[in-house]
């Protein structure tokens, strides 16, 4: 388990702070004029984890349209970690997302540096969902290896925490395997 899943998996939000969170998830996802289908896909999945009410979640994110007035939510940090990984659903975390995301930590009252640790968080999640993928038939290729490498590259992970990324799921498959 990762710390973004240890934080997430954390987080409750009452039935008044759901909308506020909504809202301010589909102000990031529609930052760059484009909510997509993996981006809608991701955002009711987390309104239905918090509510385990399809329903409920296709009509929180059809209503959802703009940065609410207030967003004053209990676990601030987690709408931070939400809102990057919903960022990079659709493989494309683009610069007007950067924007929506630091005016969203702004009003949340999250500090930049506090931002980066989340942000960085969230790229090693997605990186190692990647690996996880890679791994599951406990074999890497060279082109999976130059896929792996271009993508720390690109969210700008160092080597170390690459590997030791590698090493963590290796052994999440292995102990799977072996249950």
């Amino acid at each position: 388990m990762t710390d973004y899943d240890r934080i997430v998996q954390t987080a409750q939000f009452s039935d008044e702070e759901l909308p506020v969170l909504i809202n301010c998830l589909a102000y990031v996802a529609n930052a760059d004029g484009v909510f997509s289908s993996d981006e809608r896909a991701f955002l009711c999945g987390i309104v239905e984890s918090f509510t385990d009410s399809p329903e409920l979640a296709e009509a929180f994110v059809d209503s959802a349209v703009s940065l609410p007035e207030s967003v004053d939510v209990s676990h601030p940090e987690v709408a931070v970690l939400l809102s990057y990984m919903l960022a990079y659903t659709d493989g494309c975390f683009s610069n007007p997302e950067a924007q929506a995301i630091e005016s969203l930590t702004s009003r949340l009252g999250v500090s930049n540096e506090r931002c980066s640790e989340l942000h960085l968080l969230v790229k090693k999640k997605v990186y190692n969902m990647v690996i996880f993928n890679i791994y599951e038939d406990m074999q890497k290729t060279a082109d999976e290896q130059k896929l792996l490498d271009e993508l720390r590259a690109l969210l700008n992970i160092g080597e170390e925490d690459a590997n030791e990324e590698e090493r963590r799921v290796c052994k999440e498959l292995e102990e799977l395997a072996n249950a």
